[in-house]
């Protein structure tokens, strides 16, 4: 995450506070917490604004004038689900409304996707040998060689190498990729990792394994090469036999 992208949060709850403050600073920003949204507004360097709130409206909690003052992204996290607090939320100038009672790593998933929408998608080129992403092309090559990849294989792919080693559970991939509710199912999830781990050689021969975790998620594994001769050549028949076949 690059540095400066700070975040104000506002809570009537310390605990509920403390909670985002952590999980935003997982994320890579730079979270601050405040008692009122005012105190903020003479500010200029937070690019979003958090507010977390118990069984309030938005109209309880939102100054009306708020969006004439402030030219961020505006979330919403509360435990009022009704129809009536969504909806004045959004009216009220909220970019999203989500549940704050939700499952910390569901909330984690959601907050990362709402945030980047506002962040510009980085075009920093990723290396993870024998792998480079691309990121201005948004490609990935394996031995110099293109990989067939589909936008949303592209970005399947570059989640997994950018967290190596750490479980990804279907609900981060479902809220984070697919923008889809945490237990949406995970059929879509499996479908796409089966083909990034035949189109990359995901399966030992190019150091990186794709293993599924049942009923859990995915952990993309630095393990090692099998064998090292004719690794090279194995994965560059690999990548040219699915290259026609995709």
């Amino acid at each position: 995450m690059e540095q400066g992208l700070y975040i104000a949060v506002v809570s009537d709850s310390q605990s509920d506070a403390q909670r985002v403050i952590n999980i935003l600073r997982t994320l890579g920003y730079s979270a601050h917490t405040y008692l009122r949204i005012s105190e903020i507004l003479s500010l200029d360097h937070y690019f979003a604004l958090v507010v977390c709130t118990r069984y309030s409206t938005a109209s309880c909690v939102l100054p009306s004038d708020l969006r004439h003052r402030f030219s961020g992204r505006l979330l919403i996290l509360s435990t009022n689900w009704s129809e009536r607090a969504i909806v004045q939320s959004l009216q009220g100038g909220a970019d999203r409304y989500l549940y704050l009672a939700e499952s910390t790593n569901a909330l984690t998933a959601r907050l990362d996707a709402a945030l980047r929408k506002c962040v510009p998608e980085c075009a920093a080129d990723l290396y993870r040998a024998p792998f480079h992403f691309s990121g201005a092309e948004r490609k990935v090559r394996l031995h110099e060689r293109i990989l067939l990849l589909s936008p949303m294989e592209y970005r399947f792919a570059r989640y997994l190498f950018e967290r190596p080693n750490r479980l990804i559970t279907d609900s981060e991939l479902l809220v984070a990729l697919w923008a889809l509710p945490a237990r949406q199912g995970g059929r879509r999830i499996d479908t796409a990792a089966s083909r990034i781990r035949k189109k990359m050689c995901l399966d030992h021969r190019t150091g990186w394994a794709l293993v599924k975790i049942r009923n859990r998620g995915f952990r993309l594994n630095k393990v090692a090469q099998r064998t090292r001769a004719g690794v090279q050549e194995s994965t560059r028949e690999a990548v040219t036999k699915d290259a026609v076949l995709s």
